[in-house]
């Protein structure tokens, strides 16, 4: 089992995961508990985010290079705008759902 990524974000977090998952990628989350803090301050402080893991460390490149490709990606496309086919408002390119009428952007 070998460390990705940490979230903060759970649903971000959960798109993460199915994206692997769906590669054919076993991921695991680890939550942090906060009761897990140390009661004396350390020089470093405890690691509170979910804390994805790839299961079998054969897949961790394969992993990487897929998240760094949607991430890229996702970036391209919210720099561009895309017009709602039902109301005519201006939604960033990675918008599915128009953030104005609810409705499908590309109709």
């Amino acid at each position: 089992m070998k460390e990705l990524c940490s979230e903060a974000d759970m649903s971000r977090m959960g798109l993460i995961r199915s994206l692997l998952e769906n590669q054919g990628i076993e991921t695991i989350v680890e939550r942090s508990n906060e009761l897990d803090v140390p009661a004396i301050p350390t020089l470093t402080p405890p690691r509170l985010d979910p804390v994805l893991y790839v299961v079998n460390e054969e897949d961790y490149e394969r992993a990487a290079t897929i998240l760094q490709e949607y991430f890229q990606s996702e970036e391209v496309n919210s720099r561009t705008e895309v017009t709602c086919s039902f109301c005519g408002a201006m939604n960033p390119g990675n918008f599915e759902i128009c953030w104005s009428c609810g409705k499908n952007v590309r109709g």
